[in-house]
């Protein structure tokens, strides 16, 4: 038995861990860190199904991109607000984490497609140029409607 399924299995595990962690979290700051590691840990998992470049991407971006968001929900977010209690139900979730870890480790691929620098440039570029041109546009709107959401005071119009 080789060792990377089992690493697979366990880094799998740990990563919808944070993930329930997020849903859980009755501080808000808490849930964006739990969020990042959530983040770090799918680009891990990218990382050992041998796809170094987009598990680099993933960390890169959005675990970055979390951050950033973690910082505007410090920024905004009156210090010492805490989410209501869950019910005790909702404590049931932590069983999927060892349930993620197995299914993952039993469904390893042992010969999976390795996703290059080119190819992917070549996909994106070539095939999806248009999209992500206006998903970026899109995307910049969204800021800036954040930004002025942020900047109107309460009874105050935008100019």
């Amino acid at each position: 038995m080789s060792v990377m399924p089992i690493t697979y299995g366990i880094t799998a595990a740990i990563t919808v861990a944070f993930a329930i962690g997020v849903l859980l979290a009755k501080r808000p700051l808490l849930a964006g860190y739990l969020l990042t590691l959530t983040m770090v840990g799918l680009g891990a998992l990218f990382w050992e199904l041998k796809s170094p470049l987009l598990g680099g991407i993933q960390i890169l971006v959005y675990g970055g991109g979390v951050l950033v968001m973690v910082l505007f929900v410090v920024m905004l977010t009156p210090s010492g607000q805490k989410v209501e209690n869950w019910s005790s139900s909702w404590s049931a979730l932590w069983l999927l984490s060892p349930l993620a870890g197995y299914l993952a480790f039993r469904s390893y691929p042992v010969h999976g497609p390795v996703i290059s620098g080119r190819i992917l440039g070549v996909a994106l570029l070539t095939r999806q140029g248009l999209s992500l041109e206006v998903l970026a546009v899109l995307l910049l709107l969204a800021l800036v409607a954040a930004l002025a959401i942020a900047m109107t005071q309460k009874g105050e119009k935008t100019p």
